[in-house]
């Protein structure tokens, strides 16, 4: 039997890196209207946390609702050239009054992972303030 440390780390089971962000987003349950607004707290090619008062709970199929921003604009013509991107995914983790963890099931179709990849890298490289744009 090993001694385990109390003091042990944690071990990062993720397949890739998270972002941190602050992008709005709308979550809907499959089959149904109702859209529960939220923030992107972070995001990876694999899931995110959408910062949220009311999560869905675990377990539950949903479609999350985004929009990035194309280029330096804002205002009217930033509308007019931001992006938008529909993942399906299913919620891992609810924390009422605090959000869900919802990892992608969607990623499959090659447009939304190119989606993805844009919004990755501009966070990565810092260009955060770009990708602020509201549904």
């Amino acid at each position: 039997m090993r001694n385990l440390s109390p003091h042990m780390t944690l071990i990062e089971r993720r397949k890739h890196p998270r972002f941190p962000c602050e992008l709005a987003v709308e979550v809907r349950a499959d089959n149904q209207r109702v859209t529960y607004p939220g923030k992107l707290a972070d995001i990876c090619l694999g899931g995110c946390f959408v910062s949220t008062v009311s999560p869905l709970p675990a377990g539950t199929s949903v479609v999350l609702f985004f929009r990035t921003q194309n280029g330096d604009n804002s205002g009217a013509e930033a509308q007019a050239e931001s992006a938008a991107t529909a993942v399906a995914g299913r919620t891992v983790t609810s924390l009422p009054g605090s959000g869900m963890g919802i990892e992608f099931t969607g990623v499959s179709d090659s447009a939304i992972v190119a989606q993805l990849k844009a919004l990755i890298a501009q966070l990565e490289s810092g260009t955060q303030r770009e990708t602020r744009a509201a549904m």
